[in-house]
């Protein structure tokens, strides 16, 4: 189905995110494409496909990586975010609308590193723990899932 979509509608400017959706968006390409690797910092590069038909680009696509990906290896929350600025900063500068250039670059690095702190489930422990010893019953436990 996505494939079609992208036959039909023109979408010049396309920001792809994440492995599997690049294999998959590759697989059902069409036409013929130039793919360009662009070094923006130290061994941190991003891809960009420019995708012709009948003699005219058709489509430019950035490739950048899951916008997640950094909670799964938050030593390269760097590199990440580097790739989601440049790729999605450079698709609002071909359409002339305003943008940041360092909107993800400056968020991930206010960040502390590592999947830990993502949640408070050592507070919560902590806290059930308490209610436990307190003879009183949480809230959460006593919650009836609907599914």
């Amino acid at each position: 189905m996505s494939h079609r979509l992208l036959e039909i509608l023109p979408l010049p400017f396309l920001v792809v995110g994440g492995r599997c959706a690049k294999k998959h968006y590759q697989e059902g390409r069409k036409h013929l494409a130039k793919v360009l690797n662009v070094k923006l910092s130290g061994n941190t590069s991003i891809g960009f496909e420019i995708l012709f038909e009948d003699q005219s680009v058709r489509r430019i696509t950035a490739f950048v990586d899951h916008p997640v990906a950094s909670m799964f290896n938050p030593n390269a929350t760097a590199q990440y975010s580097l790739r989601l600025d440049a790729g999605l900063n450079f698709m609002m500068w071909l359409l002339g609308l305003p943008h940041d250039e360092r909107s993800f670059t400056e968020t991930g690095a206010k960040f502390q590193k590592g999947i830990p702190d993502s949640a408070p489930l050592k507070e919560v422990h902590e806290y059930v723990k308490m209610e436990t010893n307190l003879n009183r019953t949480s809230q959460c436990l006593n919650m009836i899932l609907p599914f």
